[in-house]
């Protein structure tokens, strides 16, 4: 969704019969954007398939319960044919710091705007939007996706609230034949019918929400290897030609402010955040995890520095200084915030992996240009 329209339209919203505001509008959406940032990068990123399921459900307010939705109606689909033996397999998995899948083609007036969701080893991620119409390219690795026979959906019992909470509104559950599963979390599948072919001659699935409708276009890009288109709002005019001309393996690589020097040998990326930065893609956020660890260090990075006084990081804070600039620390010294150390917003998570001003110091910043940045931030 663009985000300059919805800004406007919550501003028009909150104009209308109120007295003239007295809050400094440019100062809250730095400070909101900041706290955005910081609460993103403090949470693992989610799965495409945890966003279709669980969004869907806390967003309307959908929860399930015991009682059953009587219906017995199966909707028949043939199944998902697979990709041909000797076509190429579906990487393994993906470099964090590259984009995997990008878009070769969008409609007229669609253009890339901030992913929903950081590059990860298994899933790869791009985003557009005009108006108030988004389309979300998630491409998984191989195996990350599995089909389902028989299934109920969504789970019998399921409702939302409605009249402020007073009333249940229960879904009509209806029997699928199939329904794909994508990411390593999901439990619930989405149901996907056959919706013709993409140029080239690959087959296509609409992929349908809790009411039964289409919500995204599924399809093999390889063996063992799909990728998801899903949009918000009006349905984008030609999506099968989005899905058709999208590139993979462009190895196209992210560009960061920084750059790690001094870090243990054992340390990877496990994730990269990027945003839009002068019509270019920049990376600024890095999640790194030692071996096999499960806790990892979070470095969010971001040039120039909006007025932000790291306000986002909530719960008990002590006053820090380094390198000259005052922040905040918190969590026993796990978390850092800077919002202006050299003209840059700093935040940092290091779980049991050291405090974090002390991975401060293997930071090594690269300036505001970004022909002075790197692909590479790790050494």
């Amino acid at each position: 969704m663009d985000e300059k329209a919805l800004r406007a339209q919550f501003e028009r919203i909150a104009r209308a019969s109120l007295p003239p505001s007295t809050v400094d509008v440019a100062r809250a959406r730095a400070t909101g954007r900041r706290r955005l940032r910081i609460r993103r990068a403090g949470v693992p990123a989610a799965s495409f398939g945890v966003a279709l399921a669980v969004g869907a459900l806390f967003a309307s307010g959908v929860l399930p319960v015991g009682r059953p939705a009587a219906t017995t109606h199966v909707h028949k689909t043939q199944a998902p044919k697979p990709a041909p033996p000797r076509e190429p397999r579906a990487p393994a998995s993906f470099d964090p710091l590259a984009i995997y899948g990008s878009f070769g083609w969008l409609p007229p007036g669609f253009s890339v705007i901030n992913p929903p969701s950081p590059q990860t080893t298994t899933e790869s991620f791009a985003y557009a939007g005009q108006n108030h119409t988004g389309i979300s390219l998630t491409v998984y690795a191989a195996g990350q996706c599995s089909f389902s026979g028989r299934f109920w959906f969504p789970r019998k019992g399921t409702f939302q609230f409605t009249d402020n909470g007073k009333h249940k509104r229960y879904f009509h559950s209806r029997r699928y034949s199939h329904g794909l599963n994508c990411g390593n979390v999901q439990s619930v599948p989405n149901p996907i019918l056959p919706d013709g072919y993409l140029t080239g001659g690959r087959p296509v699935y609409l992929m349908l929400n809790y009411n039964g409708k289409p919500m995204a276009l599924a399809w093999q890009y390889a063996r063992d290897g799909w990728a998801v288109a899903q949009w918000s709002g009006p349905k984008p005019p030609q999506l099968k030609k989005v899905a058709s001309q999208v590139r993979y393996r462009s190895n196209w690589r992210l560009r960061f402010p920084f750059r790690l020097v001094g870090i243990p040998a054992g340390w990877t990326v496990s994730g990269a955040g990027s945003q839009v930065d002068g019509g270019k893609l920049r990376g600024y956020l890095l999640y790194l995890q030692a071996g096999h660890d499960p806790q990892r260090v979070t470095i969010l990075i971001e040039f120039p520095y909006l007025g932000s006084n790291c306000e986002g990081m909530g719960g008990p804070t002590q006053s820090a200084t380094f390198d000259g600039a005052t922040g905040y620390t918190r969590t026993f010294g796990q978390e850092a915030c800077f919002g202006n150390l050299h003209g840059m917003f700093v935040f940092i998570h290091s779980n049991r992996l050291g405090k974090a001003i002390g991975l401060l110091h293997h930071i090594q910043v690269l300036g505001p240009d970004p022909a002075n940045w790197t692909t590479h931030p790790l050494g």
